[in-house]
């Protein structure tokens, strides 16, 4: 396992393992913007309880683009899984801070989760999905 905690961060988003993971500082804080809501979490144990609901499928990313910051990384990526049997994706942007090896901060924007209806319908209107 890497040492780098933002590839923990999205080996854990990609796993459904943020239960287990130990990739935030004890003092970090959440400022998410998920449709239609604000929500702010603060502590470790918070934060992985939160994530856990969140991101509580195992999926696969695509388009995922890595872009350094000085005190981080920020995250572009679109996340797809399925969930009872439905495919589902959702557009997600974090802005992570990371200090002494663990992530300080996560500012994070989720478009919401699109099912497959909601992706068709995407589709025929021409745009990408």
């Amino acid at each position: 396992m890497s040492d780098n905690p933002i590839d923990r961060f999205l080996d854990a988003v990609q796993t459904a393992g943020f239960t287990d993971t130990d990739v935030f500082a004890e003092e970090a804080f959440s400022d998410s913007t998920p449709p239609m809501w604000r929500l702010q979490v603060r502590g470790a144990a918070e934060m992985r309880a939160q994530y856990s609901k969140w991101f509580d499928h195992e999926a696969e990313l695509t388009e995922l683009r890595r872009t350094p910051i000085p005190d981080g990384e920020l995250l572009e990526y679109t996340r797809q899984w399925s969930q009872d049997g439905v495919p589902h994706k959702a557009h997600h942007i974090h802005r992570l801070t990371v200090a002494d090896g663990k992530i300080v901060e996560d500012a994070h924007w989720c478009g919401g989760r699109w099912p497959e209806s909601l992706l068709q319908e995407i589709a025929d209107a021409g745009h990408q999905v």
